[in-house]
């Protein structure tokens, strides 16, 4: 049984919560606090599942609560409450959170959330992974691109545009910035799919503090792993760029496309996870891969007990990524484990990653013709160029990554 701890200075708000999740009493033990020094205590003395706690709160705030979670409980989930939209804390905050939900809560949204986490935990059987996984706060990015944002966004004249464009050439640093964005903080009625107009909606002052303290990004002093960032870059930026024509020439709406565009963008984070945490793990699923010709995903299930789509898949579910997203990400090798019936962001996402690999010269993941002929589609990547009408690098360079 999941153990969930839900800290709030409101008593009545306690009193709220314990009746809406009346319904998860057989699958969560649930545990409420209306003082925050006392929950700073029972994290120390007790191991959660899950941290739910409101943000503004005398004495102790929840980034106190949430960064003492992260500290003593550092698989724990963790979630932040508030009913003010402030810019300012979302930014103190998304080092020690996970996601953010709007007070008053909705009880399905909050069960949802916790749901599709643990569905996903239950996938990645390795616990020392999803501590990791857990304890992460931001992705890497490439040192080069660090100093560029840097660089435009302290500029007197920094430009938006310039900033949301650099942005939108790193998956990490995109991931980051639509995770702020698109939290309850900044209230938006529509979902932000682009980091131009991510940076455009939080302003230079914004994009220069995210930047900054936030820590989007760490540094590489390997050789090898700055060039493998370096690969995985460009093939991500073109993984999404092709995608959304993809879903284009499918005919998928204006969302979808936008998804199909992130999800490609996003598709591999599970291999930055890999870089950056466990560095010796992911050398020697190279090594299978390079010395023995074992399929990567093979060779990571092997060694790591999962894949680098369900590392993740982990993650942005944590973050409150999209779901459609998330699937994309999960299922892009295996999209015949989705239960799709139509095109959809995933689709497009998984013949973009084929395509893509084909047109660099790398070993191309197979496409999965079962799948593509349960939604009636071309199985062959040379249909899908000869539909696209262009070569995929060619598009790349042509696309606006923002």
């Amino acid at each position: 049984m999941k153990q969930v701890l839900f800290v709030d200075d409101e008593p009545m708000i306690l009193e709220g919560l314990k009746r809406l999740l009346r319904p998860v009493r057989d699958r969560w033990e649930m545990h409420f606090e209306s003082d925050a020094a006392r929950a700073l205590t029972r994290i120390e003395q007790h191991r959660y599942d899950v941290v739910v706690s409101d943000m503004r709160m005398p004495n102790f705030t929840g980034v106190d609560v949430l960064r003492h979670a992260k500290e003593h409980c550092p698989e724990a989930v963790r979630i932040g409450l508030s009913g003010h939209a402030d810019a300012q804390l979302a930014l103190e905050a998304a080092r020690v959170t996970h996601q953010f939900l709007a007070k008053p809560c909705d009880a399905a949204q909050l069960i949802g959330a916790v749901d599709r986490i643990v569905r996903l935990q239950n996938r990645l059987n390795n616990e020392d992974l999803r501590r990791q996984v857990a304890g992460l706060s931001s992705l890497p990015s490439l040192p080069s691109l660090y100093l560029r944002i840097t660089r435009e966004a302290a500029a007197p004249s920094g430009s938006l545009e310039s900033v949301g464009d650099i942005i939108g050439q790193d998956l990490a640093m995109t991931a980051k910035v639509l995770q702020l964005v698109n939290s309850a903080y900044f209230g938006l009625r529509t979902h932000v799919a682009s980091a131009r107009q991510a940076a455009t909606i939080l302003g230079l002052d914004a994009i220069r503090a995210i930047v900054l303290t936030v820590e989007l990004f760490e540094s590489f002093d390997a050789d090898a792993e700055a060039d493998d960032l370096e690969r995985l870059r460009l093939h991500s930026v073109a993984t999404g760029a092709i995608a959304r024509r993809i879903a284009e020439h499918l005919g998928l709406d204006r969302r979808t496309a936008d998804q199909a565009l992130l999800g490609g963008m996003l598709h591999d984070v599970g291999k930055l996870i890999e870089i950056s945490r466990i560095q010796r793990a992911y050398r020697l699923v190279q090594g299978l891969v390079q010395k023995a010709g074992v399929p990567e995903t093979e060779a990571e299930q092997q060694l790591l007990g999962c894949t680098h789509a369900e590392l993740g898949a982990y993650l942005l579910t944590l973050w409150g990524f999209p779901t459609p997203v998330v699937e994309a990400v999960l299922h892009h090798h295996r999209p015949g484990e989705s239960p799709d019936r139509e095109a959809s962001a995933l689709t497009a996402v998984h013949i973009a990653n084929a395509l893509d690999a084909h047109a660099t010269g790398r070993a191309a993941p197979d496409l999965d013709e079962r799948y593509l002929r349960r939604l009636g589609l071309p199985v062959q990547i040379e249909a899908w160029r000869a539909a696209l009408d262009t070569e995929p690098k060619k598009d790349l360079a042509e696309t606006d990554h923002g």
